[in-house]
């Protein structure tokens, strides 16, 4: 009788172990695995987390990248990406940047409900709010002349928060304005308001 419970109860399981392990392969695995180590602690998975700054859209996976060396990759002559300007705070504390090799990754794609600075939106952000140069170059490739994609190119700023050279977090914002892309990069020392609409990119987890 308990080899009989045992198997309908592995075979209960079966399908929706299954299923699972697609969601944790799909976009939104990131997601998945977040909300599934919450029910793991009795946690409401599901639980609604309501911004009064960010409305969250979706997620965007990043795939494993090498030592990523940013002088060779954010350059007017770029051959992958169309670059029209990148402007001289980024060219003064990133050109010089090296990464290190980067594993998958996934970043929440979220859009500012209203007017806000910088250091509202790393507030909210919290631990998750750093990404990498390597992750900003990824996505250009991906709509490299301004084709639709997970970046706006409607001419507002696509924001990313990154170290510089010496350590110093930026918001770096990439942006389309129809002639190519421009790169650029500002304090949050001496923050700038960023407009309703705009989207902010950040680590999953």
């Amino acid at each position: 009788m308990k080899n009989e419970n045992t198997q309908m109860a592995l075979r209960d399981v079966n399908g929706p172990l299954e299923d699972f392990f697609k969601k944790l392969l799909s976009e939104e695995g990131g997601q998945w695995l977040s909300a599934f180590k919450k029910f793991l602690r009795k946690e409401n998975p599901w639980e609604a987390v309501v911004s009064a700054l960010l409305d969250f859209i979706g997620t965007v996976k990043i795939l494993s990248t090498g030592k990523f060396i940013v002088g060779d990759n954010f350059t007017i002559d770029s051959k992958k990406v169309k670059i029209a300007w990148i402007e001289d705070n980024f060219r003064n504390n990133f050109s010089s940047k090296v990464e290190e090799a980067q594993a998958e990754t996934t970043l929440n794609i979220s859009k500012l409900k209203k007017n806000s600075l910088d250091a509202l939106i790393i507030t909210e952000l919290g631990s998750a709010t750093e990404t990498t140069l390597a992750n900003i170059w990824e996505l250009l490739k991906k709509q490299p002349k301004g084709e639709s994609g997970k970046l706006l190119t409607n001419s507002y700023a696509n924001i990313f928060y990154v170290r510089d050279v010496k350590g110093v977090l930026w918001a770096v914002h990439v942006l389309w304005d129809g002639g190519g892309w421009g790169v650029f990069a500002s304090s949050v020392a001496v923050s700038v308001e960023w407009g309703e609409g705009r989207r902010v990119f950040s680590r999953n987890s």
